[in-house]
C-alpha cells in the first residue's frame, strides 16, 4: 500500500543567520563599530536603524571593550558631529560611563564648550583636564572666563602642559606669580612638555639662573630635552666638555650612543642620575656597563636604581631578569607594569614568589587583570582571598569584576552589598552577564536575582539626560545650539547627510 500525504506538522529549524553568527565575534563587532561614526549620519547606512541585532550588538560590545572605544574615540576626532549623533540615542547612554561621556565631549570642542556655559557636566579638576585635552579652545575658554579662570588659577600648569599655547600664553600674562616652589615645579613641567618652552625659558638668564638645581649645572628640565643640552655646549662653559676633540655630539643620538666616553668627559652622578630618570637608553647603559655603574652608582645606589625601575618598564624588566630584588619589591613592580605583570603571571618560579597580600593590600590596585585573575584561580590564595581582598580586586580591573561576579568559590563568599558595590561600579558588566546565556548559567539563582534587580534598577545619570537634551537641540549644521529646534528638522538634515 502506498503511504498517504504527510499531513503532520513541519517542525521548521531556525538557524543563526550569517550575520548573528558574525556579529557574535567580537573582533567583526569591533572593526564594524570601528566604522561606525562615520555611517551614522548617512541616512540608510545608520547602523542604529539598520536592524534591532546590529543595534544589539552596539549595546553589548560597542563601548566596553577598550580598544573599541580608543577606536571610536580616533573616529569622532575626525568627525566630531558623530559625538552629537552618539549623545542624542537614548539607548546608548546606560552602557556609558560618566568618563566615557567626558571623553566624547572632548572631540567636539564647540559642544564642550557649549555645556560648560549651561553648567550642565560634573566638574573637577581631572574632568576639566579630559574635557580640554584635545582642543586648544576649549582650554582657552577657561582662561577667557573670569570665573572659571578662578576655579583653575591653582592648576595652570596642568592645562600647560596639555597645549603649548597655553604654557605660552601662561608666560606671556606673567601668571606664574604664587608660592615660589610650586613656581619652580610649574615651571620645570611645562619646560619637560613642550621642547618650545624650555628653549624660551633656557633663554632668559633670570629664570635659568633661578630654576638651575644646586647639585646640576642646569635646570633640571634641560636634561630631559638632549638637543637643548647640546645646544648648550655651544655657549655655555659647564657643557662645553659635549664638544670636545674626543667626540662629536650633535644629536640626541649621539648623546646616548656616546653616554660611556661622556661620563669620562664631565658628567656627574647627580647628573647620571636625573638623565636616567627621562631616558631608560642611559638608565640601561649604565646598569650593563661595570665601570660607569660602579663610579656612579654610589651610597644611593638602591634609590636611584629603584626610581629608575619605577619609571621605566624597560629597566623593571631588566631589573627582574638580572636581580635578585625581594618578594614584596616583585609584587610592587606587577602593580605598576603591565609586560612585568604579565611576564610574572606566565613564569612559575616568579609567581610563586609573590607576595600576594601585598598585592592585594598595598596602596596601589592591582590593575592587570591576567594577573589578578591568575590570582583568583590559585588554590594557594584561597585563604588570602577574603571579603575585603575582592573587593580591591574587582575594582581594579571590569574583567577582574566579571570573573569574581561569574566564578562560583568567590561570589559566594560576597554579601549583597558587596555584590551592588561591584555592579555599581561597573554596570556594564552585569548588563553582560545578564544578556550573555554563558555567563547567566555560571551563576547561582540567588544571586542571579540580586543581579537582575540591580539590572532593573540601573538608571541613567541626570547629567547624562542633561547632555543627551542638549545633543538633541544641537544644530549640525550651523554647530551651534539651537533652543527650540524642530525634531524632524534635526532627522531630515541627518537623512541629507
Amino acid at each position: 500500500m502506498k503511504r498517504g500525504p504527510d499531513h503532520s506538522e513541519k517542525v521548521t529549524q531556525c538557524n543563526p543567520s550569517f550575520a548573528q553568527v558574525a556579529l557574535g565575534i567580537p573582533e567583526i563587532v569591533a572593526t564594524i563599530l570601528h566604522h561606525y561614526p562615520r555611517y551614522g549620519l548617512r541616512g540608510q547606512n545608520n547602523l542604529v536603524t539598520v536592524s534591532k541585532v546590529w543595534h544589539e550588538a552596539i549595546k553589548q560590545w560597542h563601548l566596553q571593550d577598550e580598544p573599541t572605544f580608543e577606536r571610536l574615540i580616533a573616529d569622532c576626532l575626525k568627525c566630531p558631529e558623530s559625538v552629537i549623533h552618539i549623545l542624542r540615542d537614548n539607548t546608548l547612554l546606560p552602557y556609558l560611563s560618566e568618563e566615557q561621556i567626558l571623553r566624547l565631549i572632548s572631540c567636539h570642542g564647540e559642544f564642550a564648550i557649549s555645556l560648560l556655559e549651561n553648567d550642565v557636566l560634573p566638574i573637577n579638576h581631572q574632568s576639566l583636564l579630559v574635557l580640554t585635552k584635545y582642543h586648544l579652545q576649549v582650554a582657552m575658554y577657561f582662561f577667557n572666563d573670569p570665573q572659571w579662570f578662578k576655579r583653575i588659577k591653582y592648576n595652570l600648569y596642568a592645562f600647560g602642559c596639555q597645549h603649548p599655547e597655553i604654557a605660552q600664553y601662561i608666560l606671556d600674562n606673567n601668571l606664574t606669580d604664587g608660592n615660589d616652589l610650586i613656581r619652580r615645579e610649574g615651571l620645570n613641567k611645562l619646560a619637560e612638555s613642550s621642547l618650545v618652552i624650555a628653549r624660551k625659558l633656557l633663554n632668559d638668564s633670570v629664570t635659568f639662573g633661578n630654576l638651575t638645581e644646586p647639585t646640576l649645572k642646569g635646570p633640571q628640565f634641560l636634561y630631559k630635552h638632549l638637543e637643548l643640552l647640546i645646544e648648550l655646549g655651544k655657549t655655555n662653559e659647564s657643557f662645553a666638555f659635549l664638544h670636545s676633540h674626543n667626540v662629536e655630539i650633535n644629536t640626541p643620538e649621539d648623546f646616548i650612543n656616546h653616554f660611556e666616553i661622556l661620563c669620562e668627559l664631565g658628567l656627574s652622578e647627580k647628573e647620571v642620575g636625573v638623565l636616567g630618570d627621562y631616558h631608560p637608553e642611559i638608565a640601561l647603559k649604565v646598569l650593563q656597563n661595570e665601570t660607569i655603574f660602579a663610579r656612579y652608582i654610589g651610597i644611593n645606589r638602591l634609590l636611584m636604581i629603584m626610581g629608575w625601575v619605577l619609571r621605566h618598564e624597560v629597566i623593571a624588566m631588566h631589573v627582574l631578569e638580572t636581580n635578585n630584588i625581594s618578594d614584596t619589591r616583585l609584587s610592587d613592580l606587577c602593580k605598576i607594569h603591565r609586560a612585568v605583570a604579565t611576564h610574572v603571571s606566565n613564569t612559575p618560579h616568579l609567581y610563586n614568589r609573590l607576595c600576594i597580600n601585598n598585592l592585594i593590600n598595598g596602596a596601589l590596585l592591582l590593575q592587570n587583570a591576567e594577573l589578578a585573575i591568575a590570582i583568583l584561580k590559585s588554590n594557594t590564595a584561597d585563604e588570602q582571598l577574603n571579603i575585603d581582598a575582592l573587593m580591591r580586586l574587582a575594582s581594579g580591573n571590569p574583567s577582574v569584576a566579571k570573573y569574581i561576579l561569574t566564578t562560583k568559590k568567590l561570589y559566594t563568599k560576597l554579601s549583597e552589598a558587596n555584590v551592588r558595590t561591584i555592579s555599581n561600579q561597573y554596570p556594564h558588566i552585569v548588563r553582560k552577564i545578564l544578556n550573555t546565556s554563558s555567563l547567566r548559567d555560571l551563576v547561582e539563582h540567588t544571586y542571579l536575582s540580586i543581579l537582575e534587580s540591580i539590572g532593573r534598577a540601573f538608571v541613567i545619570k541626570p547629567f547624562l539626560v542633561d547632555v543627551s537634551e542638549k545633543a538633541k537641540c544641537w544644530d549640525l549644521q550651523s554647530n551651534k545650539p539651537k533652543e527650540e529646534m524642530n525634531v524632524d528638522a534635526v532627522a531630515k538634515f541627518t537623512l541629507k547627510k
